[in-house]
């Protein structure tokens, strides 16, 4: 993987950018910034051209990654192969529907993860939690973006056994509550305990 990245990179190094890839969801999670920004009432471009061409206007500005996120990627796959086949990229996902790997061998996956499965299922209307690591398990290049909330900093650690079990890697990050959802606010010794943890 260093190699590749390596070899993107070439003397310039480097250069990502984030694109809002659809405003269609299979979800609705309490405390989404895909929803708080108001991402879902933007208008999708239907046109696969036009597509490839912002893709080409991207590449020309010096972008050679990109991180496909907002709404669910898994949705759209006609714009997935227009993605995959234009520029070397990743997408993040919820892990409800699997991203087709024999189709985009070479994408990095993220999924979303909000808890174990009972939290899974509070927060977000569903299990998630098992359905993806059922959909990815023992994949290579997937790996969890687990978002780490106040009050439930407890579960850490056993969400990440069941990660390492099914053979997935795990990045972490601490939830933002830029909805102002009740109960999800961090305090100092919340911190705290996260950090320890």
């Amino acid at each position: 993987k260093y190699e590749d990245i390596k070899n993107m990179a070439g003397l310039g190094g480097m250069r990502s950018s984030i694109y809002d890839f659809t405003n269609r969801c299979n979800l609705r999670c309490k405390g989404c910034f895909y929803y708080s920004s108001n991402q879902d009432k933007v208008n999708d471009e239907k046109d696969l051209g036009v597509l490839k061409a912002f893709i080409e206007s991207e590449k020309a500005r010096g972008v050679n990654y990109a991180i496909l996120i907002g709404g669910e990627p898994s949705l759209e796959p006609e714009r997935l192969d227009v993605w995959y086949a234009n520029i070397k990229c990743s997408a993040a996902t919820n892990g409800l529907k699997k991203i087709d790997r024999e189709r985009y061998p070479k994408m990095r996956v993220g999924i979303s993860l909000w808890g174990d499965d009972e939290y899974e299922e509070r927060l977000r209307g569903k299990n998630t939690f098992k359905i993806s690591r059922d959909n990815y398990k023992g994949d290579p290049n997937v790996y969890y973006l687990y978002t780490i909330t106040p009050g439930y900093v407890d579960q850490v650690e056993k969400v990440t056994r069941k990660i390492e079990d099914a053979g997935l890697r795990v990045h972490y990050q601490l939830f933002s509550n830029d909805q102002g959802v009740d109960g999800f606010d961090w305090t100092k010794d919340e911190y705290k305990k996260a950090r320890d943890t």
